[in-house]
Formats: C-alpha cells, sequence, structure tokens
C-alpha cells in the first residue's frame, strides 16, 4: 500500500481503532529557531486532510552510541480514541494488530497480513522489500528493517483492542532501547524509554488534570530536573488545545477544533504557533464520497487554508477543490467499501485518475492553480502549475502495467521511471521539456539514474549470498550493500571526461547482542578512472574499526581511515572517550563523549588533531578544540537552540556571542531573536508568524549620551505568495535614520526578475524556462537595467545582455544585443560531460581549451596564440596544491606540500624560499628567503591567523590585537608606533602615529562622511540617501566636489570649485558620457572656462581600441586634436600596436614625439621587442632574459637611436629577486622583507 494515502484508507476502515496510523517524520535543526521543525502542520493535497505531526527531538541512548528512536506525535481526525495523548493524537510508532493482521510502520507504511511461513509474514500488497514480520510466537512479533534495526513487539491492551506494540528497538549495531507501558488507564500509551545503562530517556505522563507531561531525559537537566520538559494541555472534550514548549515564557502551539456531525469527528479549524503565526481551516464538511458499503458515506475535506503571518505581513489564502473521484474510490462502480484492511481503491479500474486543484487566491482572485492528478495506486502522475498564461508541469511515469492487477505488479511499480518537467504558456507553442529516467531492482535500489543534464548514475548491489572476499552474506535478507558505483559523463562534443567508478567492499563486526545478526561495515572503499578505454586507479580507502563487543561505547566505530594515492597515505585516527566537564556557570559536572581526530601523512612526521566535545543528550557539539588550543563553547537551551558561542573560555583573549529568544504564548506576541556580539552590542531580530525576519533593532553602540537606544535597521514585508516583495536597509547618518528601500518583482513562473534599487533603477534579470526556438538545451537570461517614469516609460535604459544556459546550469553563449536590438557580440562555452569548461571562445574568436584530472583541478590550459600553461598537483594529495606550473615545457615556479597541505617550499626564477611551521599551526613560524635572510614569526592562535611579533634582522615589529574581535590595535616597528580605535561597526575611528592623528566618521552601513588628517582639515562627505546613498559632495576647507547621476545611476558630471582666493576662484567641471553597456565613452573637461573632450571607443571585448582628445571652443566645437591614439591586440588581449595623432604626441624617455609603437611578445608574456616611430626615424628597443633559471627576469634592454643614451640598460638583481640597479644605474637596496629602504644615485 503506498504509504500516505492508505494510512488514511486504513484509518476511514478503523474510525474506532485504538491508535492512528498516520506518521510524519520531520528533520531536526540545530538553528535559532530549530524547535519549528518539530512540527508539521498543513492540507495533504491528495487526501484534502489537515493534519498536524510533531517530532520531538530525537533521543539518544547508551551513550551516543544508539539506537535513536523517533517520538512523534501526530494529529488525524480520521482517529476517534484516546489513547492516552488527546482524542485524535497518537504515537507514530511500529505496531501490530493481531486481530486484523495490519502491521503499520512509524514511518507511515500500512499493510494486510496475508500469509505466515516459518514465522514469515506475506504481505500481498507490499512490493517493496523495505522491512520483513516475523510470528515469534508468543504473542511477541519482530520487524527487521532493511535500515538495519529490528524492532521487538509484545502484545498490550484489553481483550477487544490487544495491539503488538514496539518493547525493544535495536540498532544495526546489536544495541537496543526499551519500551514500557505503565498507564493502568491507558494501556497503550507509552510511558518510558529506557536505554541499556538504564537511563531513563524518554518519559511521559497523563496527569489527573487530564494534561500530558513529556519529558526528555528526566533526571539530566539541572538539580536533577528533566533536560527538557513538554506539555499536552488537554480541552474538555480530551482533544489538545496546546502543546508548550520547554521556555521560560511557555510558549505554545494552540488549536481549536469542530465536530463533523455525520461522522462524530474532529476537525482542526484554527491553529496558532509559537512563533506568532495563525492558521485557518474550512472544510467542506460533506466533502468526499466514499464508495457503495461504506458507513458514513462521506468524509469531511479542506476548502481553505489560510495562512495568517501577522505583524504586517500579507495573509496567504488557499483554496481547494476536487473531482468526483477520489483517495477513497469513490466514482467507480467497481469499488465496494471493504474495511478489512485492504486498500479499496486497488479494486478500481487500471485508468482510474482522481484530481485536486490547489488555488492561491489573492483579494478574492485565483493567482496560481495547482492540479494534481493521482492514479489508482495513490501515486502522482502529474502536477500543473499556472500562473497567468505560464504553465509549468510535471509528469511522472511509474513502472506500472495497467493490464494486470497489482499483485502482478513489478516490486517497483511505484517508483518512478521517468520524471518530465515541462514550460509552456498556454497562448503560445514554445515548450521546453527536462526528463530525468531511474532503473531499480527488485529491493528498490536505484540501479541506473540519469539526470536531466545526461549524466548517468549505475549502482550495483552485492546480492543476499553475498560475494567471497568481498562481501559477506546478508543473513537478513535483504539485497542493501552497494558493489560499485559509476558516474558515467553525458555525451559531449568538446572534450572526453572520465567515467568515475567507486567499488566497495564489505566486511561483518558481532552485534553486541546475540539477538541481532552480524552487521556489515564498509571495509574498502576503491575509485578508478576510465578514460579513452584505458583505467586507472586513482585511490583507494581502508576502514579500520574496534572490534570489542564489550566495549560498548566503541565498538563499531571507525578507529581509522587511510586514504592511499600515488603510493602515499593519508592516516584519519580516531579516539572516543568519555569523561566529566564542568558545566558552564555550574559547579556540578556533566559526562560528555569527546573525539579526538588526528591526521597524518607518511610523507613526513606532521600531524593535526582536532578534539570535539559532544553532548550525550542532544548530540549537539559542545566545544571544539584544535592542536593549537584554540577552543569554542556552545551552550543550548532545552529546545537546543544556541545561547552563547565562546571563543578561549577561561582564557584573557575570552570572547562571547549571546543569543536569547521570546516566542509567544498568547494573541499578540511577537517572536524575537537577541544577539550580543562580542563587543555587547545587541540586535534584536523580529520574526514574523512565519518565522521570517521581518524588523531588525540595533543599540546605538557609538553614541555617547544614547548608547543603549535600539534603533531600527531593517524591516521586510511580504506578499501573499510568500515573496520578499520589499526590504528597507537603515542606515544612521549620525542621528538620523537613513532608510533606503529595495523592491523585488516575480514573473509568473515564481521567479524573482527585477530588483528595484533605492535610486530606482530597475534592474532585470529575466529567466526564461522555455529556452527559444533556437535552443532547447536548457534557459535563457535576458539581463538589463532602466530608468522608467511615473507613468512607466522608459526613460533610459542599457543594452541586453543574453545568455543560453545549458542543463549543468552554465552559461554556453553570452549574447550583447545594443538598444537597436542588433547582436553586437556572442562568448562562446563548451563543457565536457561532466560540466566542466572545455572550451572558451570569446567574441574575436580567439579560443582557450581546458584540460582537467579526475580531481576537476585544471591541469593544461591552452592559450589563443598558442601558449600551452600545464599545472601538476601533490601527488599525496586530492586538494588544490599545484607544485609546479610551466608555459610551453618552461617551469616557471615550483612549490612543495607537506602532508597536512602547508607549502614548505615555493621556487620562482631559480630562487628558493622555505617555510617552517610550530606544531599544528597553518602559517609559517619560520620563513629562509633565496638570499638566505630569516623571518620569523610568533602568533596567537586564540586571535587568528595574523602574527603577533615579526623578527628579521634583530628588528621586531610588534601587533597587539582587541581580545574580543581580534582586530589591530597597535603596531610598533624600529621606533614607529600606530594606534587604531574602531566604531562598534568594525570601521577604523582613529588612527595616531606619535603626537598625529587621523580621525574618520562612517554612517552604520560603512560610508564615511568626514575624515580628519594630521594638520587638523576636515572633509566631509554628504549622500542622497534617497537614491540609494551614492555621494553627492564632498568639500575640504573651500574646496568642494559636487556629483551628479543620469537615470541609471552613472556619474555625470564632477563639479570642483576652490574660492581659497575669492578673487581668483578655480573650477573644474567634468562630463561624462556611456555607452549602453556603461562604459565611459566620452568625457568633456571644463577648466574655467577651457575646455577639452576625451572620446574613447571600444571592441566587442571591451579592449580600448581609440581615444581622442580634442581642444573646444566655448560653444564646444572642436578647434584641434590633440591627440587620437590607436590600439590593437593580439588573441591574449596583449597590445601589439599604438598610433598617435595630433599635436600633443606622448613623449618617449628620450624625448622623442611618438608617433606609433609596435609591441612584441613570447610565449611567457615577456615583452621582446618595442618599435618606437617618430617622424622618418624609429627605435627599437630590444629585451633580454638571460637568467636560465628566470625567464620572465628583465637582464637588458639595447635600444638603436642615437638618442637613447646609453644605448644598453644594463638590471642587476639581488638573490631574492629584487632590482639593484635600475635603468638610470641607481642603487636600490632593501631590508629583510624586501621592502625598498634606499635609493642612491649612480656613479659618476
Amino acid at each position: 500500500m503506498f504509504w500516505c494515502a492508505g494510512i488514511y484508507i486504513q484509518l476511514l476502515c478503523n474510525f474506532y481503532c485504538l491508535e492512528s496510523r498516520m506518521a510524519t517524520n520531520t528533520a531536526v535543526h540545530s538553528n535559532a529557531f530549530n524547535f519549528l521543525s518539530f512540527l508539521n502542520s498543513g492540507v495533504d493535497p491528495r487526501t484534502g486532510l489537515y493534519t498536524v505531526a510533531i517530532n520531538l527531538p530525537t533521543v539518544l541512548a547508551n551513550n551516543l552510541a544508539g539506537p535513536a528512536p523517533s517520538i512523534g506525535l501526530a494529529f488525524n481526525p480520521l482517529s476517534s480514541q484516546d489513547v492516552g495523548w488527546g482524542l485524535g493524537w497518537s504515537l507514530q510508532r511500529s505496531e501490530f494488530d493481531p486481530k486484523r493482521s495490519i502491521v503499520s510502520l512509524g514511518a507511515g507504511e500500512t499493510f494486510k497480513v496475508t500469509s505466515v511461513t516459518d514465522g514469515l509474514c506475506k504481505m500481498e500488497e507490499q512490493k517493496l522489500l523495505s522491512f520483513k514480520l516475523y510470528d515469534d510466537g508468543g504473542e511477541r512479533y519482530r520487524i527487521v528493517h532493511k535500515s538495519g534495526n529490528i524492532e521487538e513487539l509484545l502484545v498490550f491492551g484489553r481483550a477487544e483492542s490487544r495491539i503488538a506494540l514496539p518493547v525493544r528497538l535495536y540498532s544495526v549495531e546489536g544495541r537496543s532501547v526499551s519500551f514500557y507501558y505503565e498507564d493502568t488507564a491507558y494501556p497503550l500509551m507509552l510511558t518510558r524509554i529506557e536505554d541499556e545503562l538504564g537511563n531513563t530517556v524518554f518519559s511521559a505522563k497523563r496527569n489527573a488534570n487530564a494534561n500530558i507531561e513529556v519529558l526528555l531525559y528526566p533526571f539530566a537537566g539541572e538539580q536533577g530536573a528533566a533536560l527538557a520538559k513538554y506539555e499536552l494541555e488537554l480541552g474538555a472534550n480530551g482533544v489538545v488545545d496546546s502543546i508548550v514548549l520547554p521556555t521560560p515564557e511557555r510558549a505554545r502551539w494552540r488549536f481549536t477544533y469542530k465536530q463533523d456531525i455525520n461522522t462524530a469527528l474532529m476537525f482542526i479549524t484554527e491553529a496558532f504557533s509559537p512563533v506568532g503565526g495563525s492558521e485557518f481551516i474550512t472544510y467542506e464538511w460533506g466533502g468526499h464520497q466514499l464508495p457503495v458499503g461504506a458507513s458514513p458515506s462521506t468524509l469531511p475535506r479542506v476548502s481553505s487554508y489560510t495562512v495568517v503571518p501577522g505583524f504586517g505581513q500579507a495573509t496567504v489564502e488557499t483554496h481547494y477543490t476536487y473531482s468526483a473521484k477520489n483517495f477513497l474510490g469513490a466514482g467507480d462502480s467497481a469499488v465496494t467499501w471493504n474495511d478489512s484492511g485492504v486498500d479499496n481503491l486497488y479494486q478500481a479500474a487500471s485508468d482510474y485518475v482522481y484530481e485536486t486543484v490547489e488555488l492561491l487566491m489573492v483579494e478574492g482572485s485565483a493567482v496560481r492553480t495547482i492540479k494534481r492528478s493521482f492514479n489508482c495506486f495513490h501515486l502522482l502522475i502529474s502536477e500543473s502549475t499556472t500562473q497567468g498564461n505560464n504553465i509549468q508541469e510535471v509528469f511522472t511515469v511509474y513502472y506500472v502495467d495497467p493490464d494486470v492487477p497489482f499483485s502482478q505488479q513489478l516490486p517497483y511499480c511505484q517508483l518512478p521511471k521517468n520524471v518530465s518537467t515541462t514550460w509552456r504558456l498556454s497562448t503560445e507553442s514554445l515548450m521546453r521539456t527536462e526528463t530525468e529516467y531511474s532503473e531499480y531492482d527488485n529491493q528498490g535500489n536505484v540501479t541506473l539514474h540519469r539526470q536531466a543534464n545526461g549524466v548517468t548514475e549505475e549502482s550495483v548491489y552485492y546480492p543476499v549470498e553475498g560475494e567471497v572476499d568481498a562481501c559477506p552474506p546478508d543473513q537478513a535478507g535483504f539485497v542493501r550493500h552497494l558493489k560499485m558505483k559509476v558516474i558515467i559523463p553525458a555525451p559531449a562534443s568538446a572534450a572526453h571526461a572520465p567515467t568515475l567508478s567507486t567499488t566497495y567492499r564489505h566486511k561483518t563486526l558481532a552485534a553486541v547482542s546475540d539477538a541481532i545478526y552480524p552487521w556489515h561495515v564498509l571495509d574498502t572503499e576503491l575509485l578508478q578512472e576510465d578514460l579513452n578505454g584505458a583505467s586507472t586507479t586513482l585511490q583507494t580507502t581502508q576502514y579500520h574499526y574496534v572490534d570489542a563487543v564489550t566495549d560498548s561505547l566503541r565498538h563499531g566505530k571507525v578507529s581509522s581511515e587511510v586514504l592511499t594515492l600515488n603510493g602515499h597515505s593519508l592516516t584519519t585516527s580516531y579516539q572516543y572517550n568519555l569523561g566529566p566537564v564542568p558545566a558552564p556557570g555550574e559547579s556540578e559536572a556533566f559526562t560528555v563523549l569527546t573525539t579526538v581526530v588526528q591526521q597524518h601523512s607518511d610523507l613526513d612526521v606532521f600531524t593535526k588533531a582536532v578534539t570535539n566535545e559532544t553532548s550525550l543528550f542532544s548530540g549537539q557539539e559542545l566545544l571544539t578544540r584544535d592542536d593549537n588550543g584554540v577552543e569554542i563553547l556552545y551552550v543550548y537551551d532545552a529546545l537546543q537552540r544556541v545561547l552563547s558561542e565562546t571563543v578561549a573560555p577561561g582564557k584573557d583573549a575570552e570572547a562571547t556571542r549571546q543569543y536569547s529568544y521570546t516566542l509567544c504564548a498568547k494573541a499578540g506576541d511577537q517572536a524575537t531573536q537577541t544577539a550580543i556580539n562580542v563587543k555587547n552590542v545587541k540586535t534584536v531580530t523580529y520574526m514574523d508568524g512565519l518565522n521570517r525576519p521581518v524588523r531588525e533593532l540595533r543599540i546605538n553602540a557609538d553614541s555617547k549620551l544614547k548608547a543603549d537606544l535600539l534603533r531600527p535597521i531593517y524591516t521586510a514585508l511580504y506578499n501573499a505568495q510568500n515573496q520578499l516583495i520589499e526590504e528597507t536597509v537603515v542606515d544612521w547618518e549620525g542621528d538620523i535614520d537613513r532608510p533606503m528601500t529595495t523592491s523585488f518583482r516575480y514573473d509568473d513562473w515564481g521567479q524573482q526578475f527585477c530588483t528595484v534599487g533605492p535610486d530606482k533603477v530597475e534592474v532585470y534579470e529575466v529567466t526564461e524556462p522555455r529556452g527559444t526556438a533556437d535552443w532547447q538545451d536548457g534557459v535563457v537570461t535576458t539581463s538589463w537595467r532602466q530608468f522608467t517614469d511615473s507613468a512607466g516609460e522608459v526613460i533610459k535604459a542599457t543594452g541586453k545582455s543574453v545568455t543560453l544556459v545549458n542543463k549543468f546550469e552554465k552559461p554556453v553563449q553570452e549574447q550583447r544585443w545594443n538598444l537597436a536590438a542588433a547582436l553586437v557580440s556572442t562568448h562562446f562555452y563548451e563543457y565536457d560531460g561532466l560540466g566542466r569548461t572545455a572550451k572558451e571562445t570569446d567574441a574575436l574568436s580567439n579560443v582557450t581549451l581546458y584540460t582537467y584530472d579526475a580531481y576537476a583541478r585544471v591541469v593544461q590550459t591552452d592559450l589563443p596564440g598558442g601558449a600551452v600553461v600545464v599545472r601538476s598537483y601533490a601527488s599525496h594529495s586530492t586538494q588544490d596544491l599545484p607544485v609546479s606550473i610551466s608555459v610551453n615545457t618552461i617551469e616557471l615556479g615550483a612549490q612543495t606540500f607537506d602532508g597536512l597541505g602547508r607549502m614548505c617550499s615555493s621556487v620562482t626564477g631559480g630562487r628558493c624560499q622555505a617555510y617552517e611551521y610550530l606544531p599544528g599551526q597553518t602559517q609559517p613560524s619560520k620563513v629562509t628567503k633565496a638570499g638566505g635572510q630569516v623571518v620569523e614569526y610568533r602568533y596567537n592562535p586564540l586571535l587568528g591567523e595574523e602574527p603577533e611579533k615579526r623578527f628579521a634582522n634583530g628588528e621586531e615589529a610588534t601587533y597587539t590585537y582587541d581580545l574580543k574581535n581580534a582586530r589591530l590595535d597597535s603596531c610598533s616597528e624600529a621606533g614607529l608606533s600606530l594606534t587604531r580605535k574602531y566604531f562598534s561597526t568594525g570601521d577604523i575611528q582613529s588612527e595616531t602615529q606619535g603626537v598625529h592623528s587621523m580621525v574618520y566618521n562612517y554612517s552604520l552601513q560603512g560610508l564615511i562622511l568626514g575624515y580628519t588628517d594630521v594638520l587638523g582639515n576636515t572633509q566631509s562627505y554628504h549622500y542622497d540617501f534617497e537614491r540609494g546613498g551614492r555621494i553627492v559632495s564632498t568639500k575640504l576647507g573651500l574646496t568642494e566636489s559636487i556629483f551628479s547621476y543620469d537615470e541609471l545611476g552613472q556619474t555625470t558630471t564632477i563639479t570642483t570649485t576652490d574660492t581659497t582666493d575669492s578673487a581668483n576662484s578655480l573650477a573644474v567641471s567634468i562630463n561624462l558620457h556611456y555607452d549602453e553597456y556603461g562604459r565611459e565613452t566620452e568625457r568633456v573637461f571644463d577648466l574655467n572656462g577651457v575646455k577639452q573632450k576625451l572620446v574613447q571607443r571600444y571592441n566587442a571585448v571591451d579592449n580600448l581600441v581609440q581615444r581622442e582628445l580634442t581642444a573646444l571652443d566655448i560653444d564646444g566645437n572642436v578647434l584641434e586634436v590633440l591627440r587620437d591614439e590607436a590600439y590593437e591586440y593580439d588573441a591574449r588581449a596583449r597590445l601589439t600596436k599604438y598610433t598617435c595623432l595630433g599635436s600633443q604626441k606622448p613623449v618617449d624617455p628620450y624625448g622623442n614625439l611618438i608617433d606609433e609603437q609596435i609591441f612584441r611578445f613570447d610565449h611567457l608574456d615577456n615583452i621582446t621587442r618595442v618599435r618606437t616611430s617618430f617622424g622618418l626615424e624609429s627605435n627599437t628597443a630590444a629585451y633580454y632574459y638571460e637568467n636560465d633559471d628566470d625567464p620572465v627576469q628583465l637582464s637588458r634592454v639595447t635600444n638603436t637611436h642615437a638618442s637613447a643614451v646609453p644605448r644598453e640598460l644594463i638590471l642587476d638583481y639581488d638573490a631574492n629577486g629584487n632590482l639593484i640597479i635600475d635603468e638610470c644605474g641607481r642603487v636600490l637596496k632593501y631590508d629583510d622583507l624586501s621592502r625598498l629602504i634606499s635609493v642612491s644615485s649612480a656613479a659618476p
């Protein structure tokens, strides 16, 4: 039986059964509002029923060794009994009804046992062997899951309602927890879970007032109290009115119910969340018709579902409509009601289809419609989403044979074969489809999956009987152990990508309990690369385990992993210990699991270790420690929300971030999170009822008089489609709040396509999922910017960039279109079968090729013009650790790395620099330069990776840092010192050197408002915050610059005036113009009436090709061409030719007016020749690189013209590669850090 609809059908067959079968799994998150994941609520579009499922935090047992039972409570309106948890509420668990032969699992599957052979229960409706049910006799049953867990069940309850319930759960390793049912009034109510160590990890009690108290780790909290306490408060009619969370304000979910007259069942009509959200559900009470023979004959269904986030956010209203046929089998004469526990819909004809329609309503009209269709096996076969004319359809084809009954279908008939997604418009024929394809074996394991991009993943599993020396037999009879996984690239014309295959070998370890089978663990992994018919072994990983069944803590845990790569091995070892640690702020200690992870390579003796301390109750990380002694301590509340994060606890550099939360206990409350950073700056975030941040305040920490004042910094607004449509960032200009609002627009695909900034410029990125008539391999995106007036007329716009994207979601073509809708340029990309860029062709047809290794690292780049760049990587690592780079077989650089990936040496131009490290540190403690100079560093790892001290040639440089946020406070060297102060935002407030200080002033968002230099001169800055905070003026004394902008926010004028001399004030005005791609094309200078104009042109790849400077008269007419320059480039965008006309030509170093220059390069990017023409003469400069160890070090330059004196320039360098004799013969000297310290004239 398919899990979802089958649950409801089974419940409908058992209005008066003692336990609901409904189950929903919810992931537990560790973020700030992780408690929200405990509860899932909503309308099931298949059935039209509103349900609620609550998963409490996973119970961790046996010192985190497992198993970890999930505790889930669910409300389902089809359950009419109170079995201890409130009317309609039940525990999500496995159980077996021996009277009716119905087994249901906590995950939701429900089946009827049809026969028993040698204790093994057979179920005709069970297609996939995800579990096995055994009748062990004596009212004991056993469920063996494919996951490896085993449940033992024992019959409980009164004679008329006896149910087999779990009494013990075993993990795959054989560890167990026990379940107890000790409430005499409610014999089927779970009251306690106990682990092997005798610890009670869960308890539940229904009190005399009918309220239910749920305790997690009842004795593990402060002073022997529970770690977390939840309460279910029941109303007068026995329903759960509220679920109270373990918070100081007793935050809660609250529910309101209404009883259906026809069925006498209770349905939730209102739900209120602890973050302030409200849900209102209305029903069509006689909605679903049941097949002939059912009583009652109708079932309510949801007609509308309204979510009210509150706090100024739009309401989300959804309506539902249904076909006459439904999940119960109505409308098919072949279906008659049968309450034996089988799915009645399986009686229907193979073409039976029922449909539901979900309508998103805005202001009374449907703006989006989702139509879902299901077949007779409750499988979703199509989902069509329509908004406006846009239609997205998802069609799913299953391995169902319509010509045979369910009993004869393939075991994997309910698994998808093809999933096709189509995008189209109702008004046009253009459409695009993507399809994924899957194959399975008879136990439902995926054996082949082909993604829409063509990449195929094949998987092979070991058979039940196993394979000699590779995988022992599976004694539970499941096919579940992976033998091989192969990644096959998609077909591609650009380059061949390798096929990557991983082979797995397994072994077994004995279970802790004799009741459990030996369990399989991974022994080795072998990764291979197949390329062009040749197979190469890339790496192997060997796993070792603690094999000691008497050691319940460590047995079965990984003790080490050995990665072997190119003959080198990297070993990661693990140690596990239990030990007491002091609780933060408490005198008593508590026990944690300490895990030490250590890495070392056979390449050297260096090791790296990381220590983690983990809570035995929550599994949360409490403390991490690296081998530098850097610790981070975490504290959580009962909902496992982070309360504090402390770096270097108990040390001078201790720094703590603190968090606190408030939730909603009653109507009108608003959820908040308060964060206090390491400098005690408080920020309060307000959430709406959908847990979205909608408002944020921050204290005015830098104010001397109002430091505790909370001021707004952010607001957000969402629409009725749950889309962010507006957000406002508030900057602070002194005491003035400057809100800057950005709005967002969405298309009918639900995609954001336009952002309107505070400057009112509209930035478009429109994605067309249909592609185009000529492009069906992916989406097409079009980007541009524009400004419109109040009537919507476009005043100014840029050209458009159109990108054709492939199914790897990577660009294939990047096109530029001008405002006349003409194609200007195209940049092309081609990819290999794994989606890696193989070829790139720019708009001038220059081609670059890329080659990769098996780890997707670039190993060869073929550049335009013929240069080939080859990189090689450290043989002992899969990381990006390049050890050599060469161009056309000439090595330019080499590096070595230690086993931890730290650089040991680097060689550039034959100059070797060596690095040494202190244990565990990633920054060098000692650097020996090629010239023999030694530089030593000392660090405080608690404050980051910047040095505290540096020693070079007897000179000491000292750096001090803020102990809370590690910002540089001061530094000193050679008698000079600098001190800094900061604003709470991190911006610099002042810098002081001796008696001189520089003072800065910034806005909250980092805009500089003022600067005072060491002479006391203050420069002020002013901004237009209504246009996004762009600068409008800056003033220093009597000198002021004013800026103006065009409609697209591009600077159009810069006017600078200097009125220092009132009688002769100066004014410089610059006017700028741009082309449709935002490139500057014209600049007009006006210096007190003297005008010049600079005009620029570009080629298709944005290289400057012409620049003309002209003199203008007062009316802007050209008086004279001062300089007309032209530029030409080679295939690698290197300047190869420069020509100049006009009266103000540039001058070469020897005083010659340049008419033309020709440049020549080698493959290493060295300039080899420059021919400079002036008049009828020319000079050819030849550049020589004569250091065999450094082929890019310029050694001399020769000139041919007589004006070039001297004709030959000889350069010299020291051992570190620093220039020590320049082109003028001057002598340059450097310190041990290669900083220039002196320049002396050439000898006469």
